[in-house]
């Protein structure tokens, strides 16, 4: 967990430019943006069996209240984490990528997902403790996601200053290829590039693009064979998306066919497809106009 020195003061970080690091990339902070608003995809945070918002948020609570207790030795931090994988179980999505024991709520409020063995969470009383994670605190000084470089700087904090918490934000910010087809197709419907200021004050807009935040996880189109919301952050081979599967009698290909790919969709029947396409026309079509 990068530290983001606005966060004390409630403040979001791109108020506080002057104060990031000069290494990231696109000087657009990913990982801990604000008071509710941060990510912990790429420590493995949405890669459990059965994930849903409900059953990942109770994990977190009783796993912050539960490392509150345990001294801080290596040997108590090593049997900490080997119970947290034993619940959790080996029927992760991702069998060959790991889900961190350490990730938990932090914050005064715990309003948003963060490492639990980071300096500034109370109980490590300024130790720096992330060695003891899987990863170790190199990976997490020195490791950005794919959508730090992929993703344009706009889609980022169009993103930062509508996610309503924690949970919706890292499961879509690093869905580089998803957000790219979905506010490209935006773009191209307004003529004009999308910015920030769209969404801010603008409750309209705010509003009408909830259903596309949520889209991951609503989507009904999803192949049974899918993951589920969860997906490969990492760009080495080890998971790649099968892409849309249509059967026979539908007609392959559509206008949204790389933001079909990206949720993992298959249609059984030319209907399906498209309602789909309908239903999808609907959500952006409805942004269009609003920000016309």
């Amino acid at each position: 967990m990068r530290n983001n020195p606005c966060i004390d003061r409630n403040k979001p970080y791109w108020q506080c430019k002057d104060a990031m690091p000069p290494d990231i990339p696109g000087q657009v902070y990913l990982c801990q943006v604000s008071k509710d608003v941060s990510c912990g995809a790429c420590c493995g945070l949405y890669n459990i069996p059965d994930l849903s918002q409900p059953r990942l948020t109770s994990l977190l609570q009783r796993r912050t209240e539960e490392l509150r207790k345990i001294p801080r030795t290596e040997d108590d931090l090593d049997d900490f984490a080997l119970q947290e994988l034993r619940r959790i179980g080996d029927d992760r999505p991702y069998p060959n990528f790991h889900h961190c024991p350490f990730l938990g709520l932090i914050g005064p409020e715990q309003s948003r997902v963060g490492c639990l063995l980071h300096p500034l969470v109370p109980e490590n009383k300024g130790i720096d403790l992330r060695g003891y994670s899987f990863y170790g605190a190199a990976a997490c000084r020195l490791y950005f996601c794919p959508s730090y470089s992929r993703l344009p700087d706009r889609y980022k904090l169009i993103l930062q200053v509508t996610a309503p918490d924690w949970y919706l934000y890292g499961l879509l910010i690093t869905e580089h290829r998803l957000l790219q087809a979905l506010f490209s197709y935006i773009e191209e419907g307004l003529g004009r590039r999308l910015t920030q200021a769209d969404f801010e004050g603008h409750d309209r807009a705010r509003h009408l693009i909830q259903p596309l935040l949520t889209i991951k996880e609503t989507w009904p189109y999803r192949s049974a064979t899918s993951p589920g919301p969860c997906h490969y952050i990492f760009e080495d081979g080890e998971y790649t998306r099968p892409g849309t599967m249509y059967a026979c009698k539908t007609q392959a290909g559509s206008p949204f066919s790389h933001i079909f790919d990206e949720l993992d969709s298959a249609f059984n029947t030319r209907k399906a497809l498209h309602q789909a396409e309908a239903d999808l026309e609907a959500l952006l079509s409805s942004l269009v106009q609003a920000l016309s």
